[in-house]
Formats: structure tokens, sequence, C-alpha cells
């Protein structure tokens, strides 16, 4: 109802057998009867801790949950009597294996499918603010592409056959312009020619008339 998870305390109590917070005696207690019963025991001694607190867990909120997972150590070690009812409750535990996997398949399941949601509400909201403040470098995306190591090697392969191309057809043009200018010469030393020919004759019919 509090939205408590597993593994606020799981990490401290299951993964290291009960040897991280709690005290040794109460620690080796424990790892006796694990050599016996094997590994379901420990789940047993969990239970049983979460049993015997029952009453004050379930009127706590969120953060004094939290808070006092974290104070059973402290509680156990301070009261070895406590301790003691946790050790002979947790013998008492019993279970059907078949719903406990069950169980555990369903809350594996919500598990995936809440974190799935998650990650589509954050890339939204990724989305969202990339939009609405764009990074320079999503900017840099849109306005420039950079070209890919291929493209630059083969524009650095064509720029040389590119550049001879150019200077040809500079080199073509120039002739041409040559061509052009040494043909208008001629064409204007002939009419320079017929010009002075014409003033002549016309000189030539003036002093015979």
């Amino acid at each position: 109802e509090q939205g408590v998870d597993i593994s606020v305390f799981t990490s401290e109590w299951l993964i290291t057998l009960f040897s991280y917070t709690f005290p040794l005696s109460f620690t080796f207690r424990v790892w006796d009867t694990l050599l016996v019963k094997g590994f379901s025991y420990i789940l047993q001694v969990a239970v049983s801790i979460l049993r015997t607190f029952e009453c004050q867990l379930l009127s706590l909120t969120f953060e004094s949950i939290v808070f006092f997972l974290r104070e059973i150590p402290s509680r156990l070690a301070n009261d070895s009597r406590l301790a003691d009812a946790v050790l002979v409750g947790a013998h008492k535990v019993t279970w059907d294996y078949d719903v406990l996997e069950a169980e555990a398949r369903t809350f594996v399941a919500t598990c995936v499918a809440r974190d799935v949601q998650r990650a589509a509400q954050v890339a939204q909201i990724n989305r969202q603010s990339a939009q609405r403040h764009p990074t320079p470098h999503t900017l840099q995306q849109h306005t420039h592409q950079q070209p890919t190591p291929q493209q630059h090697a083969t524009e650095c392969e064509t720029a040389p056959a590119m550049a001879d191309t150019h200077a040809a057809a500079k080199i073509v043009g120039g002739d041409e312009s040559h061509e052009r200018a040494a043909a208008s010469r001629k064409m204007g030393g002939g009419e320079s020619h017929e010009l002075v020919g014409g003033r002549e004759s016309q000189v030539v019919d003036e002093g015979e008339s």
C-alpha cells in the first residue's frame, strides 16, 4: 500500500545472508541452520522478521517504514529475546512453492512493465525538452550534416580531377579567346586596306578629272 520496494532490505538481508548489519550472534545462528536446511531458511528468517514487526510496519508511512527496516538489526542486537523470537518464528514459516513461483513471476512481470512505462515516459520528456530547448548538437544536426568518412575520402579523390577539368576549361577558353582576337585583327586589317584602297581610287579619279 505504501509502495515500499523489497530492494530496500533484500540487499542487506538476503544477499549478504544477514551478515552486513545484523549482530554476529544472530548471524551465526542463522548460518548454522542454513547449512542444515538450505537457502530456503534465509527466506524463512526474512518472513519471520516482517511478521514480528508487522503491527508497527502497517501503521507507518513510506519514509517511516524505510527508516524502521534499517533500524531492525540494532533492535535485535539490543534485545536478545526479540532475536530468539525471530529465529523460533522462522521455523514455523511454511509456504507452497508453486504459489511462491507464481507470485514471483507476477511480480517480475509487474516490475518489467513498470520499468518499460517509466522508460517510455523519460524518452517522451527528453523529446519534448529537446524540441523546446534545442542543444547546439541538435541544431548542428538539423542545419548541417557532417560528411561521413567515406564521403570525405570520395571528395578528396575527386578534387584533383575536378581541378584538372577546371584548368583545361580555362586553357581552352584562353585559346578560343586568342583565336577570336586574331580573327578580329585580320578582319580589321582587311577593312582598313579596303578603306585605303577606296581613298586612293577617289584621289585618282579627282586627278584625272
